[in-house]
């Protein structure tokens, strides 16, 4: 059976099953030897879906809510970007281009 780079009391079956039963990615590297890069490495190597790194949003990017930083529904954003240039929707909203191209990222744009 395959290990991980270093010699590791863990074997890649092992680490891959610890991984699906929850245990963190810090974790099954400390108890290896080695990073966390060459675990994810590995785990996609074997084809092991990973979940999501980072925080998670708090909406989705085609919610139709308004955001705390005044960011407008995407439908009136997307309209607003239909109709003037990126300088003209930030005076429009009453902020700077930073925070339209911030905007334009949430909503992939």
């Amino acid at each position: 059976m395959k290990t991980l780079g270093r010699p590791s009391p863990l074997t890649t079956q092992e680490v891959v099953e610890r991984y699906k039963s929850g245990d963190r990615v810090a974790d099954i590297a400390a108890d290896c030897g080695v990073s966390n890069a060459a675990v994810y490495m590995r785990l996609r190597r074997d084809g092991v879906k990973l979940a999501p790194q980072g925080r998670p949003r708090t909406t989705p990017f085609n919610s139709d809510d308004t955001r705390e930083d005044g960011c407008p529904p995407r439908a009136e954003f997307e309209d607003a970007l239909s109709r003037w240039n990126m300088a003209e929707v930030a005076q429009e909203y009453g902020v700077d281009l930073a925070d339209v191209s911030r905007w334009m990222r949430y909503f992939e744009l």
